[in-house]
């Protein structure tokens, strides 16, 4: 399209709303939130209560500046290779072979990006390193070692060039009671539970200490989004499949009901910023193995009949299944 054309039309358009514009004024005793130049100035008046103070945090938070975010899938788990639900199981080496080739693949695209961040006045001449953010989980740290070790040309990361934080929030959905069954044992030992959240499995909560629900996650990752929206350098998120979707729900526009059926695909989701918004590249990783368990009532396993089918196929590591849905 015309650039210029564009732009000029965009100007008339200020223009006309400028004859008919009335500025607000405290005397008016109105709630409202004002953003100057994309969040470079911001003004909130009588802003009360819990969802307006958290759309003040949210629209504080969000910039226009370039920079890059990357969701990255973890590698396969030792619970993964057994067909158990959750846990905090180590890596496999399928998965840490996954790991190390998501690292070069996310170091290579940090590079790519570094001229943009460097060029951007949003950022007073000053790059800030990239924000990598994880759970508290063992699998975390191991995947957050390969990235700050593996690079592409085989040398180390600067461990400055890379800001790690640590977040229980980043943690995989809870399942409660049923973390660290197979299939076959959550079927047999908790059938009622399996179809209550085959039947609703946005709002479902696992049984027991901890036990969560997708609309529980989306509660917790609040606080993720906004560091998210706010950091002026890159950021790295790595996380289990739940957590992928919540972020991929937000950033991608999607409504909460979908949320629970997004197609997590193995590898990294590619979020770059700019002033129309943020566009979206799929970066494959096809070494190794990422997790891939299917939780409770989910469309694979809600048929009985199928008890023995998927234990056999649990034993056996299939993982080809990506979009299993946790």
């Amino acid at each position: 399209y015309d650039k210029q054309a564009a732009l000029a039309d965009f100007i008339e358009r200020v223009k006309q709303y400028e004859t008919v514009y009335e500025p607000l004024s405290d005397e008016e005793q109105t709630s409202y939130i004002q953003l100057v130049n994309a969040g470079a100035k911001f003004i909130s008046s009588n802003v009360d209560g819990y969802v307006m103070w958290k759309v003040q945090r949210l629209l504080g938070s969000v910039h226009i500046g370039p920079r890059t975010i990357w969701i990255g899938l973890v590698g396969q788990t030792e619970n993964d290779l057994q067909g158990r639900l959750g846990g905090d199981a180590s890596l496999t080496n399928a998965g840490i072979a996954y790991g190390k080739e998501m690292s070069n693949v996310i170091n290579t695209r940090e590079q790519l990006t570094e001229n943009d961040l460097s060029a951007s006045a949003l950022n007073l001449n000053h790059v800030e390193p990239t924000l990598v953010l994880t759970g508290t989980l063992h699998r975390y740290a191991v995947m957050s070692s390969l990235l700050l070790n593996q690079n592409v040309d085989g040398t180390k990361t600067k461990q400055q060039q890379h800001q790690f934080m640590t977040l229980a929030a980043l943690n995989e959905l809870c399942a409660g009671d049923m973390s660290g069954l197979t299939n076959l044992e959550l079927m047999k030992r908790f059938p009622k539970e399996c179809d209550a959240r085959a039947a609703d499995k946005l709002n479902y909560r696992y049984p027991g200490v901890g036990g969560e629900s997708y609309i529980d996650l989306v509660a917790r990752m609040n606080e993720i989004v906004c560091m998210l929206e706010q950091s002026r350098g890159n950021s790295i998120v790595i996380c289990d499949r739940s957590v992928f979707r919540a972020l991929m729900a937000y950033f991608l526009g999607k409504t909460i009901q979908e949320l629970p059926f997004l197609h997590v695909k193995p590898g990294v989701l590619e979020l770059r910023r700019s002033w129309k918004g943020f566009s979206v590249t799929q970066l494959d990783v096809t070494i190794g193995k990422p997790t891939s368990i299917a939780g409770a009532g989910t469309e694979a396993i809600s048929d009985r009949s199928n008890y023995q089918k998927i234990f056999d196929l649990s034993h056996q590591c299939c993982v080809s299944d990506t979009n299993a849905s946790f």
